[in-house]
């Protein structure tokens, strides 16, 4: 299992912009796909975690509350 990391770990704005970037994409493929809408968007339920590259991406956690 891969390891997550809170979104207010991140060491600089450029990682913070891709990680939000991230989730927004999400958000939108989830909406324009299903239509499913999270309902419960919060710095807490924003991770992010490393490819093996280094690379960062964003993660969208905590699902239970999301809506049809």
């Amino acid at each position: 299992m891969e390891e997550l990391f809170p979104i207010d770990t991140l060491p600089n704005a450029s990682d913070f912009a891709q990680v939000f970037y991230d989730v927004l994409n999400c958000h939108k493929w989830l909406y324009d796909n299903s239509r499913i809408l999270h309902r419960d968007i919060s710095l807490a339920n924003i991770m992010y975690r490393f490819h093996d590259e280094g690379d960062i991406y964003g993660v969208w956690i905590d699902m239970d509350l999301s809506r049809i």
